[in-house]
């Protein structure tokens, strides 16, 4: 099963996303489920890089994206960056509550504020 919190704290400018187990919907290399998971983890990662990248956030992001684990934390600079960020991670957030909704045997969701 693969389990996946989501995070956020307005205080701290904060987002938090981690991703760990695995589907075994199918096979290795077959599981669409797994397939799409680790899409919108990919995704969400590249978008703080990109941030990053750019010095829209407060400190470096923690960007751990493994086989069957990934945590993506980040921090914004200001409140205006933190609701860019927050954009972005609503879209992947919803991704992942689909998930969950369509795949409830494979997909648990946990939703809050840090």
């Amino acid at each position: 099963m693969i389990i996946v919190k989501y995070s956020y704290g307005r205080d701290k400018r904060e987002c938090s996303l981690t991703v760990k187990g695995h589907a075994g919907s199918a096979d290795i290399g077959k599981d669409l489920i797994c397939a799409s998971a680790s899409t919108l983890a990919f995704t969400i990662a590249q978008v703080i890089k990109s941030l990053h990248h750019h010095g829209d956030l407060a400190e470096p992001p923690i960007l751990n994206l493994e086989d069957g684990d990934a945590t993506i934390v980040c921090r914004a600079k200001d409140d205006y960056l933190f609701s860019e960020i927050m954009q972005n991670f609503f879209v992947v957030r919803t991704g992942y509550a689909l998930l969950a909704h369509n795949y409830p045997q494979f997909v648990e969701f946990i939703d809050g504020e840090a």
